[in-house]
């Protein structure tokens, strides 16, 4: 089953919100075939996570065991999720809301301790 209908299941109505894993609320607000589209921050601005982000990232994370969620404003070359989505993104920073999704869909665990790390479910 896809990860975008996995993640569609879960939502019962829109907006719906959930945690970033710092514990940072946003909301859901639509989906469609290439995007999902959410609120974020006290100033809400909108963002769309192409659904390619979305499908692609459990093959990133396959074989990987726990790797940082890495959704800090940094270049890097550590291996994070962040990273991966890079090419996803115009310098938008999509990890943080990635990996909640990802985690919805039970797709993903997340380790929320500082630094927070995700990893693929082992049924995955």
């Amino acid at each position: 089953m896809s990860v975008m209908i996995k993640i569609t299941l879960k939502i019962p109505r829109f907006p719906f919100t959930l945690e970033t894993s710092s514990g940072k609320q946003f909301k859901v607000l639509h989906i469609d075939s290439e995007r999902v589209s959410i609120e974020t921050g006290k100033k809400p601005s909108t963002l769309k996570i192409p659904v390619s982000a979305l499908e692609e990232a459990p093959n990133f994370l396959r074989g990987k065991g726990w790797i940082r969620i890495g959704a800090v404003h940094e270049i890097s070359d550590e291996l994070s999720l962040d990273t991966f989505l890079k090419r996803f993104s115009h310098g938008t920073s999509l990890a943080s809301y990635v990996a909640p999704l990802l985690e919805l869909a039970e797709i993903a665990k997340i380790d929320r301790n500082r630094p927070a790390k995700i990893r693929l479910k082992a049924s995955c």
